[in-house]
């Protein structure tokens, strides 16, 4: 009688574990099949690697970049920071806040870009690589900055196609490093994209021969004269972008950019003048001084 009652015992707890056994295989399946059909319904969708909940967590602050070597960042807000994976599929966007703030959260094991963009602004790039390798097993945080630089008439951005920065884990430090491409081509063109964004920034263009002397020229684009100053951020320069201010005549003049040639100046006020500053026109500049286009040996057709 007692055999036969442990008997009963043993045949319930095998049934109890096989049954255990096919309820584990049934709900990976279901599982399965889950992530399937998400996958399916969304290509953006990521599925769990197996550091499943491990992630890096990337802190950005998004900057106007200086206008000169001695200018100071200013954060940029609104600016839109898109992740792409491998194969190009967004899979988070993201909004800078007033402070130029961003958060993001990438999974480990994955390569994603980070665009960021803005109306008026040049987009860059960021290459991220996640895998850690032999690495711990965990999540990780990263602190990063990037600056963008304004939209100018006759800035070549062409590098800019190239990722700016990259982030990748570095096992020896146990950590993801933030460092700037790593190229050496790529890198002397981005120093030299700087350079060239100072000095259109500056006003630093082309030099002409006066008195023997060399003199700075350049031509800009005057757009409004008054007896008082505008603030920068006045709703007036809002669709022209930078306004440069000068004192002429006990009056204040604001001219757009800084050109090499008369056709560029000419092209930048028409363009002005189709957005509704209608007084926009070409004047030179020497040395930081208004000249009379006659005197440059020019002639203008306002």
């Amino acid at each position: 009688m007692k055999t036969t009652i442990s008997s009963k015992k043993e045949d319930s707890n095998a049934n109890l574990h096989l049954a255990g056994i096919t309820g584990a295989i049934i709900r990976k399946r279901i599982f399965a099949a889950l992530i399937t059909l998400l996958s399916c319904a969304n290509p953006g969708f990521i599925i769990s690697s197996p550091n499943s909940g491990f992630v890096l967590e990337m802190n950005g602050r998004i900057l106007q970049a200086k206008e000169s070597e001695s200018g100071n960042l200013k954060n940029l807000d609104s600016s839109v920071i898109t992740v792409t994976d491998s194969k190009q599929r967004v899979i988070e966007v993201a909004y800078s806040n007033t402070e130029g703030i961003c958060h993001l959260r990438l999974p480990l094991e994955k390569s994603f870009t980070i665009s960021v963009s803005k109306g008026g602004w040049v987009t860059k790039k960021i290459e991220v690589n996640t895998k850690i390798g032999n690495g711990a097993l965990r999540s990780y945080k990263l602190n990063f900055k990037i600056d963008l630089y304004r939209e100018i008439r006759g800035l070549n951005v062409s590098v800019l196609k190239h990722a700016a920065a990259r982030v990748n884990y570095d096992e020896y430090l146990n950590m993801f490093n933030y460092t700037g491409n790593e190229n050496p081509e790529i890198a002397l063109e981005i120093r030299k994209l700087h350079e060239d964004y100072f000095r259109l920034c500056s006003g630093k263009s082309q030099y002409v021969k006066q008195d023997n002397e060399m003199k700075e020229m350049v031509y800009k684009v005057q757009i409004i004269t008054l007896a008082g100053t505008l603030p920068p951020n006045a709703k007036f320069f809002r669709k022209c972008g930078i306004a440069e201010e000068h004192k002429v005549d006990n009056k204040y003049v604001y001219t757009i950019g800084a050109f090499r040639t008369l056709l560029e100046a000419e092209q930048k006020a028409e363009e002005l003048r189709s957005l509704g500053y209608m007084d926009a026109f070409t004047v030179a500049y020497i040395n930081g001084r208004i000249i009379k286009m006659e005197s440059a040996g020019l002639s203008m057709n306002r």
